[in-house]
């Protein structure tokens, strides 16, 4: 890859001959075109697990997208990118393994730290005990929205035959109490219950975004996340 530092042309996109243009963070580049795969050729390991651990990120970036409250936060993020959905990207492909997404994989960027404890799953609802961890006690008192994303999967399932799916779940915690954990719980819809019948494991992914999250100051916990076996 290499950088522009002026064009006569003004901006220049496409490709030209052996050579591809394009645009990153405002700044002109030019890389040689890849050659083509001979389709005779069957593709290296590293090649697959490269392939497949885009494909688990790239999913799991639309999945958090999607919600207006994470997508609020990730805009608002200092991770360096050209926009929300390439941090979310950037900040999660490097957590993502070939075989799926991990206990390190975030819907949130780091803040205030945020504990889980027991998960209890039932038919109906899901529900996770938690600690937030700060210095300021006033820190993100509730109300405040509960956000999680549940990571479904068939781990001994080719990833092309569709070995995952997400369910999105949101909540306003309203109280808590001083004299027992805290728990947030979410509730399943009968889509929701059909979908989990079809998967073995998965991973919990849980934050907490302040109410008034429209006009600054606005607070969010890091992800916490909790392994779930659905076979038991």
């Amino acid at each position: 890859m290499a950088t522009i530092k002026r064009s006569l042309l003004g901006k220049v996109s496409g490709s030209a001959g052996d050579f591809v243009f394009y645009t990153r963070n405002g700044k002109r580049h030019f890389r040689a075109k890849p050659k083509p795969r001979d389709p005779d050729m069957p593709k290296s390991q590293k090649t697959i697990d490269n392939e497949n651990g885009f494909a688990y990120t790239s999913s799991f970036t639309k999945e958090i997208s999607k919600n207006d409250l994470l997508k609020v936060i990730w805009k608002h993020s200092d991770i360096p990118a050209e926009n929300y959905y390439s941090r979310i990207f950037s900040a999660n492909r490097k957590r993502t393994e070939p075989s799926g997404l991990t206990l390190h994989n975030i819907i949130t960027p780091d803040n205030i730290f945020l504990e889980t404890g027991s998960v209890v799953l039932d038919d109906e609802y899901f529900s996770i005990g938690y600690k937030i961890k700060s210095e300021n006690q006033n820190v993100l008192q509730p109300p405040f929205f509960a956000v999680s994303v549940l990571f479904l999967c068939n781990p001994h399932k080719p990833a092309k035959e569709n070995n995952f799916v997400f369910l999105p779940f949101e909540k306003l915690v309203t109280e808590q109490f001083i004299d027992k954990p805290d728990i947030v719980t979410f509730s399943f819809n009968e889509t929701d219950k059909s979908v989990l019948s079809e998967f073995k494991n998965g991973i919990v992914y849980l934050t907490f975004i302040s109410k008034e999250i429209i006009d600054k100051p606005y607070e969010w916990t890091t992800t916490a996340a909790v392994e779930i076996n659905l076979a038991l």
